[in-house]
């Protein structure tokens, strides 16, 4: 079961492998693409992506629902980057750390095209931004959490949080270095982002 999760570990094991085993990656993209609808994600309303998401979460057992988490928490804590908190301040106005929790979850669940791409080029989000309705950036900080508890009690997301011993979010990409204060710093890590929605916000 999920709740003993480390039993599937063995000596080497990385907490993606853990992850793997409980739940494919490919199926835990899959799960994503499904929320999507379909479209591409244009015009799809976060609202109506966290019920089709929570339908597909909804299928999985328990050790398949956590290995989602375990690949959803490996992508976003490699999205935990300087160069794409510059975009999201961009296309936010100002981006506090909680905002940045809710950002990155965003990214992840646009789907594997989407999410890796913006980890090779964060620019590549512009023509993303563009498909989604105005200031619909949903607070996704603790939804999965949520749905996860739901499912299988209180205090359950925790405690199988802690099956992946991650360890402490450190950013990556340390010579990107910019200030909100500095518009050229900005503009330099995300040219096209900076020229299309600088002052004019998006979420």
């Amino acid at each position: 079961m999920a709740a003993d999760c480390l039993q599937w570990l063995r000596p080497g094991d990385n907490m993606t492998t853990l992850a793997s085993k409980l739940l494919t990656e490919k199926r835990f993209w899959n799960v994503i693409s499904r929320s999507l609808a379909g479209t591409d994600s244009v015009r799809l309303t976060a609202k109506k992506q966290e019920r089709l998401l929570e339908q597909e979460l909804d299928r999985l057992s328990r050790d398949e629902h956590t290995g989602f988490l375990g690949h959803f928490y490996a992508c976003y804590r490699k999205a935990y980057r300087k160069d794409l908190w510059a975009v999201a301040f961009v296309v936010m106005g100002g981006c506090s750390d909680d905002c940045f929790m809710d950002f990155r979850t965003w990214l992840v669940l646009r789907g594997k095209p989407v999410y890796t791409a913006a980890l090779q080029n964060p620019d590549s989000l512009c023509r993303e931004f563009a498909k989604i309705p105005k200031a619909d950036l949903p607070h996704w900080e603790y939804y999965l959490s949520k749905q996860y508890d739901r499912r299988f009690g209180e205090g359950a997301h925790d405690k199988a949080y802690r099956c992946f011993k991650f360890s402490p979010e450190e950013l990556a990409d340390p010579e990107n270095e910019w200030n909100g204060d500095d518009e050229a710093s900005i503009k330099r890590l995300c040219p096209t982002v900076f020229d299309k929605y600088w002052g004019k916000l998006r979420f």
